[in-house]
């Protein structure tokens, strides 16, 4: 059970925000501890999350609670109700131990399945090969209610982590790395494993990244773009959710800064329209695109 405290912070929905919603669209129905405190369980965090989706979308309140809640009677993805059935066939060896021991928020677990997958597959194939399918099941069995929040987190976490120290390995070994590509989500958009992974795989490639993360407002991507002289940028579309505020941002630096090319990956980045440029589902072709594009365009000067 959670608090009204760690609802929040782990779905940046104000806690008044939280208390109206209850209040006024019964979207969550907590009990009460002895002392009378709120206590939430893994739905009501679900439900929050995904209202505040649509909220910050442009959705009214109303509207989106009466979309959450028919999208939970309906039993169909909170977060993307065209989203395909998972094919639980295609789970090797080490995705299943992932979920078990994120099930049980075991940490050393966790940590010992990634160093096997790094291992196993290579850091450039590790993503495409391994990481997308163990996260894509992270996500159904969390939307399935077979995982917790704070374990879908643990092992969110750790990956993070462990791309993170890949991303800044490869950094570390360039001579000169000034920035050429910034890489990140536009503002309300939060799913930022894709982009990290992608991130890494440029560096890995000779490519100088700055990765500026999640739900990043359009003005410190306006200044990031003024202070490195970028010419590339790569934002993440991982959720029907996200198109709206990715195509918005796009809009936006196209409109400041025509020279630079705006790429989207991930699954629904065929939505975003020009003059977004969509990249190769497969993570690591799609870097070495835009390696061998800015490798070229230095060579000719």
């Amino acid at each position: 059970m959670y608090s009204i405290t760690e609802v929040s912070r782990l779905t940046g929905v104000s806690q008044q925000t939280i208390r109206n919603w209850e209040k006024y669209y019964s979207l969550v129905l907590p009990v009460r501890n002895a002392a009378g405190h709120r206590l939430y369980d893994d739905s009501d965090v679900k439900l929050v999350a995904a209202m505040g989706s649509l909220v910050n979308l442009g959705w009214k309140p109303s509207a989106a609670a009466y979309e959450v809640q028919t999208r939970a009677r309906d039993q169909v993805s909170l977060f993307d109700p065209l989203s395909d059935t998972v094919d639980h066939s295609r789970d090797d060896d080490l995705i299943v131990s992932f979920l078990e021991c994120a099930a049980r928020r075991d940490r050393d677990g966790l940590e010992a399945v990634l160093a096997q997958a790094w291992q196993r597959h290579g850091p450039d194939q590790v993503g495409d090969d391994w990481l997308m399918p163990a996260l894509s099941r992270l996500g159904a069995e969390w939307e399935a209610g077979r995982l917790s929040v704070a374990g879908e987190h643990l092992a969110s976490g750790l990956i993070r982590d462990r791309l993170l120290t890949d991303l800044d390995a490869a950094l570390l070994a360039m001579s000169s790395p000034v920035p050429q590509v910034l890489t990140g989500l536009a503002q309300d958009v939060h799913h930022d494993l894709g982009v990290v992974t992608f991130s890494a795989l440029l560096a890995r490639r000779g490519i100088a990244v700055r990765l500026l993360g999640p739900n990043v407002d359009g003005d410190v991507w306006e200044d990031a773009l003024v202070t490195t002289g970028a010419e590339q940028v790569v934002l993440g579309v991982i959720r029907s959710v996200d198109v709206i505020p990715t195509a918005r941002l796009v809009g936006r630096l196209h409109a400041k800064f025509p020279q630079v090319t705006v790429h989207v990956g991930g699954r629904h980045q065929h939505l975003v329209p020009e003059p977004a440029r969509s990249l190769d589902h497969h993570l690591g072709r799609a870097a070495d695109a835009i390696a061998f594009e800015l490798t070229l365009a230095a060579a000719l000067g």
